[in-house]
C-alpha cells in the first residue's frame, strides 16, 4: 500500500467514525469521556469549553488516547 492509499484509508476510517473516547490523566489515573471528532489531514479535532476538566487535564498533561468507532451498541443501548 503507497503512502497516499494509507493515508486515504485513515481518513476514511476517521470519517466514518466520527465519535469515540478520549482519555486523558486526572490525579495519576486515565478519565475517559465520549467526544465527537473532526479532522483536518490527520488532525483530530473536538469541540470542547476551555472551562471544563479535560481542558485543565490536558493543559497538565498533553498526552492523550484516543480510540474511535462506537457504534452505539454499548451497555444500555437500544
Amino acid at each position: 500500500m503507497s503512502q497516499q492509499e494509507m493515508k486515504s484509508t485513515v481518513e476514511k476510517i476517521i470519517d466514518d467514525n466520527a465519535v469515540g473516547t478520549m482519555a486523558t490523566v486526572k490525579q495519576d489515573k486515565p478519565h475517559s469521556r465520549y467526544m465527537t471528532f473532526i479532522r483536518k489531514g490527520l488532525k483530530l479535532y473536538t469541540a470542547t469549553s476551555i472551562e471544563t476538566h479535560k481542558s485543565e487535564e490536558i493543559e497538565a498533561n498533553p498526552y492523550t488516547h484516543i480510540l474511535l468507532g462506537y457504534e452505539g451498541k454499548g451497555f444500555g443501548d437500544e
